[in-house]
């Protein structure tokens, strides 16, 4: 019994370039480009032409990319702002997301302990935070007095409390924003919210400390060349590159004045300025941050230089494009005043190719005639034929239906040993059938000590091609290497999907490795590399053995 892998697979593969253009004779027409035979003076004075025409359209070009870059430029600068500005209000409505968190509890609390013990658990867990210095909450029954619960860092509270009894008799309800001085250069950013609830009136807040809020933000939004602040309407800044401006007057240390606040049709004001932070010019973007608790700008700078930089290399890349064209022109000149010597680089370029193409064919055979000899170690395994008779010999006596059965499937199995494809490659729906009936004199054998499942993700995949026996391959490595027995059956799952079939067993290998463990996956890997598809793998994930075989 024999398989041999045919030569038609190498001939079918190389017949379509001995149809090619590099067999074909050259015409002697060819000789004569365009079939034009020009004088020299008439040839001189149309490339004069040509090259003429190639300046002032190379020229015209230029301007219009240059005035196209600026307004991409300048798109793309809007754009950025855009970006870093919505990056920038989500946080800061997150970094004020307590406040509204606070005001669901309370109002789903029926009563003052439950909305108590519900804003006590928030500020538990919101002291964890860095950037919290302090928070409190409370609440102010109808007529009664207000209790102020401090979280945080220690100090003289009373300010805090005497403000907070201000907001109440005045009937605050909102939320509350300022920027107050703290220690040692410290800045903080007071968030308080007032609202009504059945039982009383519900306050809760919280003290920031800006500079961990800085660090926190760093990262936000960050786009190559810009830098961004937030201010208030006042103009003191909350958010700098540089933390000493923190708590600063915004309008002292930076170009923006006052009547960049007011929007225009635009929602925004830009316009270049000089930039103090890293003195160069800037193109400074400021709009309203829409959060609550007050009024704030944020202010976007991009460095203008930039732009201007790459209008310079797109021209200077035009110029290159005018330079190229020349040469290319006079490059096709002497192309047309040697064409002898192009004749005959061609024929040794085709000289060269064929030379190629006998190479190409002599690794062609030797590795068709390697994979001859593994496809023949592949197909006949006397051990498992041996195990098959002697499995057949017990059955005989034991149930006559189930041998007869058993001779049917075998010799149906030795039968698609016999008729190997000519290409070593046959479609998924043969291999599944013919691992079937393997699977079934493997079980007749093993009994309970083996699981096999079949899955098909997508019916046309049937319809794809793997490497002949590949399945038996996999399946006859798992029953070889692995031990299976009731206690552990051993598990062997094939799943077709679109791309690829994947046969996994679970992995629990013998205490001696059998020679040769790795002959038939060294045999599927020269298939794929002779048909040149790539995706084959092997490895061990979670307990199970697993082959990726890529469809063909």
């Amino acid at each position: 019994m024999s398989l041999i892998v045919s030569g038609a697979v190498f001939h079918r593969s190389i017949q379509p370039l001995r149809n090619s253009h590099i067999f074909a004779p050259v015409k002697q027409e060819q000789k004569h480009i365009y079939g034009i035979k020009l004088r020299g003076r008439s040839y001189i004075a149309i490339l004069f032409v040509v090259v003429v025409i190639t300046i002032v359209v190379t020229y015209i070009l230029n301007r219009l990319i240059s005035d196209e870059v600026e307004d991409v430029s300048a798109n793309i600068s809007r754009s950025s702002f855009v970006k870093k500005y919505d990056n920038l209000q989500n946080r800061f409505l997150l970094l004020q997301k307590p406040l509204y968190d606070a005001e669901n509890l309370a109002l789903e609390s029926s009563d003052t302990v439950t909305s108590l013990q519900r804003l006590r658990i928030l500020s538990a867990i919101q002291i964890s935070d860095s950037s919290v210095v302090r928070n409190w909450y409370g609440i102010v029954p109808e007529g009664g007095e207000q209790t102020v619960f401090v979280h945080g860092a220690e100090g003289n509270t009373t300010s805090l409390r005497e403000n907070i009894r201000s907001q109440l008799q005045k009937g605050k309800t909102g939320i509350t924003g300022k920027v107050l001085p703290g220690v040692a250069g410290q800045y903080l950013w007071r968030q308080t919210i007032y609202f009504k609830a059945p039982y009383g009136t519900v306050f809760y807040g919280y003290d920031l400390d800006l500079g961990v809020v800085h660090q926190l933000l760093l990262e936000v939004g960050k786009y190559t060349q810009s830098y961004a602040y937030i201010f208030t309407a006042d103009g003191v800044c909350l958010l700098h590159p540089d933390t000493v401006h923190i708590g600063k007057n915004v309008f002292d240390f930076s170009a923006v004045l006052p009547s960049d606040t007011i929007s225009g049709p635009s929602d925004h004001n830009e316009r270049v300025v000089a930039s103090k932070y890293l003195d160069l010019e800037v193109m400074n973007y400021v709009k309203p941050l829409h959060i609550a608790g007050g009024r704030y700008y944020i202010a976007v700078n991009f460095l203008k230089s930039i732009n201007e930089e790459d209008i310079n290399r797109i021209s200077k890349y035009s110029l290159y494009i005018y330079l190229l064209s020349t040469l290319l022109l006079l490059f096709i000149f002497y192309y047309f005043t040697s064409a002898i010597r192009v004749q005959y680089r061609r024929q040794e370029q085709l000289r060269q190719e064929k030379a190629g193409l006998a190479l190409e064919k002599e690794v062609f055979q030797k590795e068709s005639a390697l994979l001859q000899l593994q496809q023949l170690k592949n197909q006949v395994d006397p051990h498992f034929l041996f195990n098959a008779l002697n499995a057949l010999h017990t059955l005989i006596d034991q149930d006559k239906a189930l041998s007869k059965k058993f001779t049917v499937k075998l010799s149906r199995l030795y039968r698609y040993l016999i008729q190997a494809p000519e290409e070593n490659i046959t479609r998924v729906e043969k291999e599944l059938n013919f691992i079937a009936e393997y699977l079934f004199l493997q079980q007749t054998r093993f009994a309970d000590k083996i699981e096999c499942t079949t899955t098909v993700k997508e019916v046309a995949s049937l319809q794809r091609k793997i490497p002949y026996l590949s399945l038996q391959t996999l399946v006859e490595n798992a029953l070889k290497h692995n031990v299976a027995t009731r206690e552990h059956p051993l598990y062997i799952g094939i799943t077709i999907f679109p791309d690829k079939v994947v046969v996994k067993n679970t992995y629990q290998p013998k205490e001696y490795e059998q020679e040769g463990s790795r002959f038939g996956l060294k045999y599927l890997k020269r298939i794929y590399d002779f048909y040149k598809v790539t995706g084959f793998k092997t490895g061990i994930k979670d307990g199970f053995f697993y082959c990726e075989l890529p469809l063909m």
